[in-house]
């Protein structure tokens, strides 16, 4: 007996000796650990989005769902959630129509600013007059295309 009380005192120190190691590892291996979590929430982030999809969707599909129930017609009345699940979708299909079709013609403008840019920067360096030739687009790319001595025509 008295042999296996000395070992009952050091299964402590050993468990806090253990516990120790364990952190000291994890600390030694945060990089690795970092990396793990990340690639974990790369998978789950399709996951999440869709919940988070969801969670902002539901409150308008009850309300598009009564009032396809207050309708007289029998078969929307009977597929109320139906009919608004899909205008639901209707709806945020066509918001993000919209947005792309918002960015590009920004995008746009923002390329067009850009040749201009360049456009006036090469008229100037071609240019001989100290007239701003730069006021409109087509007096800069026609002092572009004619160059300091050259003519359209020719």
């Amino acid at each position: 007996m008295k042999n296996n009380e000395k070992w009952t005192k050091w299964i402590p120190f050993i468990l806090i000796a253990i516990f120790l190691m364990f952190v000291y590892k994890t600390i030694d291996n945060i990089p690795l650990i970092g990396e793990a979590l990340a690639r974990f929430l790369h998978i789950l982030s399709p996951f999440l989005y869709g919940i988070l999809i969801v969670y902002f969707l539901y409150i308008p599909c009850i309300k598009l769902e009564s009032l396809f129930k207050k309708s007289k017609n029998k078969v929307i009345k009977e597929k109320a959630r139906l009919f608004s699940v899909l205008t639901l979708y209707l709806i945020v299909l066509l918001i993000i129509l919209f947005v792309r079709c918002m960015k590009e013609r920004t995008e746009l403008d923002i390329s067009n600013t850009k040749y201009n840019y360049f456009i006036c920067s090469v008229a100037e360096d071609y240019d001989d007059d100290d007239d701003d030739e730069c006021e409109n687009a087509s007096s800069v790319t026609t002092a572009v295309l004619t160059g300091p001595n050259l003519q359209l025509g020719d």
